[in-house]
């Protein structure tokens, strides 16, 4: 019997039907080159659709060039799309999952370093972070964002993708810009009233359903609060989740939170409580009927098992935790979760962006290069070898794997007490399960 029911049961987006409830959700990775996909961005992706992923949202792409943080980021608006998603669709779903595009513009969260271009933004109000002044943007601006976003469906589905993310209301993007009082203070037809402040929204959701047809997965990321004073907080989102339902429009809503005045609400490190967005995104979820994501340092089954039962979402949003281990859907399923390599809340994979290198986790080393790296790609060594090991039992078992007879530093030395072997020493097969890891400081196993 499936220890996790709920995170196991099918789905449903729209008329597409999901493999269960797990959801990879949208983060950078800087495998992209010359704004197109390499092999290595697409290995990546089919790593988390094999360990179980039942959905899959790329990291986000530019809808407009206006919106470049760094040289390359993919332009969801480019033509040449078309047969880079076809080529990535093609892959993931072999192993089952659905694969959606997540095109945004973060309007004043960047600056204009890249591109050379002013930063875009509803009004003249500089990000705490880049410190750049916006240019205003005028209704002809407007109007060429909202047709990035339809080009970036257009070729979504001409690529043989399942759906479209739409992205920018949440983190204080563009579009969480023209929603929040605080960074809107037009006077005309986009800003003022609640209704106005939607409106590029409400245009963006036109045209992208107006290109992808009823068939293919429309959904919003949006926030469950803001989190800064001045800002939109979690019974004003679940306002504008009932008015964005009731387009007609949309498949799901997926939550987050934080903007850049606060970025340790969207990515925090360890402290944090596991699930932590989840009461907000509660608020959101009873005020509509449409599936709804969660996300929020979820780090183990068990929590999303909760969360699920609990009714406080119908997906578990995950972007960290299969950084971490890509087959943590699989060994969840399978009853291991007592083998998932947890994410911790480093944030190595933040710093290694923030650096402008490739992704990379604190404990996997395989991140971003699943096609040298990834699971079942090592091989047992010819010849074992002695390996000291010290404080990092998960790499011994690494070393095991691979053929190796893994001694802790401590063993080294000497003959070691291994308090599971009744007082005997430790050694090879002896008084030991070898599919255990070393228990005792100073164990040699065969791991």
């Amino acid at each position: 019997m499936n220890p996790f029911p709920h995170l196991f049961e099918p789905g449903r987006l729209g008329k597409r039907r999901t493999r269960n409830r797990i959801w990879m959700t949208a983060h950078a990775t800087l495998l992209v080159k010359d704004h197109l996909f390499t092999e290595e961005h697409i290995a990546y992706y089919v790593e988390r659709a094999r360990g179980g992923a039942g959905v899959i949202t790329m990291e986000a792409m530019a809808a407009h060039p206006t919106t470049q943080p760094y040289k390359g980021k993919a332009f969801a608006f480019d033509p040449r799309m078309v047969s880079q998603y076809r080529r990535i669709a093609e892959a993931v779903h072999a192993h089952g999952s659905l694969i959606l595009a997540q095109p945004w513009h973060r309007g004043r969260q960047t600056n204009s370093v890249t591109n050379g271009i002013p930063v875009w933004a509803p009004s003249a109000i500089p990000c705490a972070v880049y410190r750049e002044t916006p240019h205003v943007m005028t209704r002809e601006d407007i109007a060429e964002i909202v047709e990035g976003y339809r080009l970036s469906a257009r070729f979504a589905r001409e690529g043989g993708l399942d759906g479209i993310e739409v992205h920018g209301m949440a983190h204080g993007y563009l579009l969480n810009q023209f929603l929040s009082p605080a960074t809107n203070h037009r006077e005309d037809e986009y800003g003022g009233s609640l209704e106005n402040r939607l409106r590029i929204v409400m245009q963006i959701l036109d045209a992208t359903r107006a290109e992808t047809g009823p068939d293919f997965v429309v959904g919003v990321r949006i926030n469950s609060d803001d989190g800064m004073e001045g800002g939109l907080r979690p019974e004003d989102w679940a306002e504008i989740a009932r008015r964005l339902e009731a387009t007609g429009h949309l498949d799901y809503i997926s939550c987050s939170q934080g903007t850049y005045l606060n970025r340790m609400m969207i990515y925090p490190t360890s402290p944090e409580a596991h699930g932590y967005q989840v009461p907000a995104t509660r608020v959101v979820k009873r005020a509509v009927g449409l599936p709804v994501v969660a996300v929020g340092r979820i780090v183990m089954p068990e929590e999303a098992e909760g969360f699920l039962a609990g009714g406080d979402c119908d997906f578990i949003g995950l972007s960290r935790a299969l950084i971490a281990d890509p087959m943590w859907g699989m060994k969840a399923e399978q009853g291991r979760s007592e083998d998932i390599r947890p994410c911790v809340g480093a944030n190595w994979c933040m710093e290694s962006i923030f650096a402008q290198a490739p992704i990379a986790c604190i404990h996997n080393p395989a991140a971003g290069a699943e096609a040298e790296l990834g699971e079942g790609t090592l091989r047992p060594a010819k010849a074992a070898k002695r390996v000291a090991v010290v404080g990092a039992v998960r790499a011994a078992r690494g070393a095991g794997r691979a053929g190796g007879l893994v001694v802790p530093r401590h063993g080294a030395q000497g003959a070691a007490r291994d308090p599971d072997s009744s007082g005997a020493s430790s050694a090879p097969g002896k008084g030991r399960d070898p599919a255990r890891p070393c228990a005792g400081r100073g164990g040699a196993c065969r791991l």
